[in-house]
Order: C-alpha cells, then sequence, then structure tokens
C-alpha cells in the first residue's frame, strides 16, 4: 500500500509562509469586537512568550475516549483572524456544541440521529 502525497498548487518555501501567516494574524489590521481582542493582547503578551498552551479535557461522551487536548496561542489567533484553523480548533466547538446539547437537555439518541442524518444529506 503506497502512502497519499499531496501537494501544493502554489508551493511556498517555509519562511514566505511564515510571513503570510503572521500578515493574516496581524491584530492591528482587524476590526473585531473588544473581548475577542483582548484575549488575542493575551496570547501576544503572556503565552506565546512563555511558549505555554491550554489544556482541556474532552470527556469520553464526546469523541468515544476520554482525552486532553491542547490549544496553542496561534490556534486562537487564527480563529479570531478567519484564516485556516487547525483540527483542534474544530474538536473544541465540537466539544462545546456537545455540552450546550447537554445543558440544554438534548441528548437523546433520537435527536443524536436527526443531527447525524441532517449533517450526512446536506439538509
Amino acid at each position: 500500500m503506497r502512502a497519499l502525497e499531496l501537494e501544493e498548487d502554489n508551493p511556498t518555501n517555509d519562511a514566505d509562509a511564515a510571513e503570510n501567516q503572521k500578515d493574516e494574524t496581524d491584530l492591528s489590521k482587524l476590526d473585531m469586537p473588544a473581548l475577542l481582542l483582548a484575549l488575542c493582547q493575551y496570547v501576544e503578551t503572556k503565552l506565546k512568550p512563555a511558549n505555554e498552551t491550554i489544556r482541556i479535557h474532552l470527556p469520553k461522551e464526546v469523541f468515544g475516549t476520554k482525552d486532553d487536548t491542547w490549544l496553542l496561542g496561534d490556534d486562537i489567533l487564527q480563529f479570531a483572524s478567519m484564516v485556516e484553523i487547525r483540527s483542534t480548533v474544530i474538536a473544541l466547538y465540537m466539544r462545546y456544541l456537545f455540552n450546550y446539547l447537554k445543558m440544554a437537555n438534548m441528548m437523546g439518541i433520537n435527536f443524536t440521529w436527526c443531527l447525524i442524518i441532517q449533517v450526512v444529506i446536506g439538509c
């Protein structure tokens, strides 16, 4: 079995990619709500200089296994800048939705299957 290799349409070197990402997440160029800007400034001044991450617990009910994941400062900045995000951010959003449904007492099997069917069909 051969591994699938994906090629980029416009390959760039790592220095160009890093520069482009820095431009996309430049907070001075973005118009965002004050609370989101404050979060981004916290990331820039506290998390990134200390090379820290945010550890988030994922209960077994969410994905079928009990696990922890780590949110990087870059994940927060990319999300706030509305650029391409990593799968970690999507997984954390799914955890948020799980908690929301659980609080709303909407975790019945019928409701869950209705959601799955809607996603698969695309309704």
